[in-house]
């Protein structure tokens, strides 16, 4: 789907204006705003393997022939996983992941892509053999200087960087039919695949050789990504909650929902595998998880879920899988033949299966109604088999459709102890949270400084590490989220700057941002609309703490003189982005701050030097404006 020009929006193909900001479609951007950012993109480089010799010989129609369907699922797959499609170069194709809009798994869907692209070419040659289509794939994540709203049919570029020409080298080394990619995107990516340590690349213009990893697959089984390392601290009675309420379940033999909500990094998944362990024993456990892209992902979570209860391997192919299926219907304990035979179409449906155990075929589309019945009384029947949970991740995610399918499964009284765990950030519908059943919602809230810095020391290995001056410093710019110590500690261990000495000495000061936590922060601020992102960029550039007057003047710098900024920043406060000081240290103005340092961090690092100029000399200017001494602001 197009995106917007202004805001970003992603709008249908037939929109002439933007649904969400109603600027008309295909325009450049408003010159107030700016029109370039530095984001971390992930690039995919696709080539066609040996056409340049194949063409010599063949008729310019059949090279079309050749190359036409290749072109059009190799494109189809990056775009449905959320990529920009940016240009052909002959038979190369390059797709980049993070812009106009960052995803905080970039990198993640960026190697979905490539495996689906690598299926798609299969798929090809398995339905014309004389294609004999082969590929090389190289990824690489880094830093990119991004035109918003860029228009390639009019010759304008919309990525710039060094990130680009690496995924082109590292393309040119992999092996045919093989995904390569850098180590940035592997350190992002590496918990999702199975990887392979790949010969460094000698990339020609680098100075050093490029490390690689080669992709051979996705992780098979639907669950937790493996955080078990890191410790639970500080979330001892929300355990306590979700426990007695799964407690309660079993001995009352009911059917419930517990969610654990909170905002991005606060826990809820290391909350989630504490839980699990937990239910380990009296119950069967399965997993599913709501996705942010693609098509047909409604019921993504719940085929999932029964593809493990079934034992279906994403590997399966169609006739093992339907076998699977089958062997699963048969041991539910019914006699019911009708509600086995709906069962049966709905999951061989929701599965892509075709067969079901009673030899008939159900290719045909059911009702909606009929779907969430079959679905429903499969679980029901598992759970009267034994104790089930079903995980459900992202739940935030989740199409209406599939909130209806939970909600009509909590609305049955069936006396089955069957049990529905959510995550969920806070955008998640009010309604949801409130609706029939029985429910358990659980709110996740800020570690504190106290508990922060047992965290940091368990991290470590070394809770001395929690007394330095870098641990206290690094605490306070967390802001009480746990992943962004976590991911600062991890991130520090795989570049061999974990050293107590070094940070005791000084000679440690500055920790960049670790690049899981930039990709978070980027896609909240990419959600933001124009004006609210413009007024962050501007508040980052006057620091972590900054004030409505100098936002104001360094808007009027921009050409936005009559822009009030209050209302941006109080829907920027709304958002969790910044917080209101009760007390400002400028007479006669508000004062407010950075929710994180590390907020402030990314932010700022959208902003190009050209223009982080300008803005840094306009806030000088209204610093000399004040009548004190502005001594304190000149570093």
């Amino acid at each position: 789907m197009p995106f917007c020009t202004s805001c970003g929006t992603e709008n249908v193909a037939e929109a002439r204006f933007c649904f969400h900001c109603g600027a008309a479609t295909g325009q450049a951007p408003p010159s107030t705003g700016p029109s370039e950012e530095r984001k971390v993109i992930t690039a995919v480089f696709v080539d066609l393997v040996g056409s340049t010799t194949r063409s010599e010989n063949l008729d310019p129609e059949d090279v079309k022939a050749l190359v036409a369907p290749y072109h059009t699922r190799v494109r189809r797959e990056l775009v449905a996983h959320g990529g920009t499609f940016e240009k052909f170069s002959g038979d190369a194709i390059l797709a980049l992941f993070g812009t106009p809009k960052a995803h905080e798994d970039d990198p993640e869907r960026a190697v979905r892509a490539a495996l689906a692209v690598r299926r798609g070419i299969d798929a090809l040659n398995e339905e014309d053999d004389w294609l004999d289509l082969h590929i090389r794939i190289g990824i690489h994540t880094g830093e990119a200087l991004v035109m918003l709203g860029a228009r390639p049919s009019e010759g304008e570029w919309s990525a710039a960087g060094d990130v680009l020409n690496t995924a082109a080298r590292i393309q040119s080394a992999a092996p045919v039919d093989g995904i390569l990619v850098s180590r940035t995107t592997y350190l992002a990516a590496k918990d999702s695949f199975v990887f392979e340590p790949g010969e460094p690349v000698q990339a020609k213009g680098k100075a050093e050789p490029v490390e690689v990893w080669e992709v051979t697959g996705a992780q098979e089984a639907a669950g937790p990504r493996p955080r078990a390392e890191t410790p639970l601290v500080g979330r001892e009675k929300e355990l306590g909650e979700l426990v007695a309420f799964s407690d309660s379940l079993l001995k009352e033999r009911f059917t419930g929902l517990a969610t654990i909500v909170g905002p991005p990094g606060i826990g809820k998944s290391r909350l989630l595998f504490e839980l699990v362990r937990h239910l380990e024993k009296p119950f069967d456990v399965h997993w599913g998880r709501c996705l942010s892209y693609g098509e047909g992902i409604t019921y993504w979570p719940i085929t999932e879920i029964i593809k493990s209860a079934a034992g279906i391997l994403q590997s399966d192919d169609r006739e093992t899988s339907s076998a699977r299926l089958d062997a699963f219907l048969s041991a539910l304990p019914t006699d019911d033949v009708d509600e086995v035979r709906t069962i049966a179409a709905a999951l061989s449906n929701l599965l892509g299966t075709a067969t079901t155990p009673r030899g008939t075929y159900a290719t045909n589309e059911i009702l909606q109604a009929e779907l969430h019945w079959g679905i429903r009384r499969a679980l029901q029947l598992m759970a009267a088999e034994k104790p089930t949970a079903v995980v459900i991740e992202d739940v935030h995610w989740a199409e209406p459709t599939m909130l209806e399918l939970i909600s009509f499964i909590l609305a049955d009284k069936a006396e089955v102890p069957l049990l529905i765990v959510g995550t969920a950030r806070p955008e998640v519908t009010a309604d949801f949270l409130r609706g029939e059943g029985r429910r358990r919602n659980v709110e996740l809230q800020t570690l504190s400084p106290e508990t922060a810095a047992a965290l940091l020391g368990d991290l470590t290995g070394d809770p001395a590490f929690a007394e330095t001056h870098f641990a206290e410093a690094l605490i306070a710019n967390a802001g009480g989220n746990p992943l962004f110590l976590e991911e600062t500690v991890r991130m520090l261990r795989e570049e061999g700057l974990l050293d107590l000495e070094r940070w005791r000495s000084g000679e440690m000061r500055s920790v960049p941002v670790p690049a899981n936590v930039q990709g978070l922060i980027s896609s909240r601020l990419d959600r933001l609309d124009a004006k609210e992102k413009r007024l962050a960029h501007r508040a980052s550039v006057i620091g972590t703490v900054f004030w409505a007057g100098a936002v104001g003047h360094l808007g009027g710098q921009e050409g936005s003189a009559a822009e009030d900024p209050s209302p941006g920043l109080t829907e920027l406060e709304q958002r969790d982005f910044v917080t209101h000081q009760e007390i400002s240290s400028v007479a006669g103005d508000e004062e407010y701050a950075f929710m994180h340092i590390l907020m402030r961090d990314v932010a700022y690092s959208q902003v190009p030097k050209g223009r982080r100029a300008q803005l840094h000399l306009a806030f000088s200017e209204w610093v000399n404006g004040l009548p004190s001494s502005a001594d304190e602001f000149v570093e």
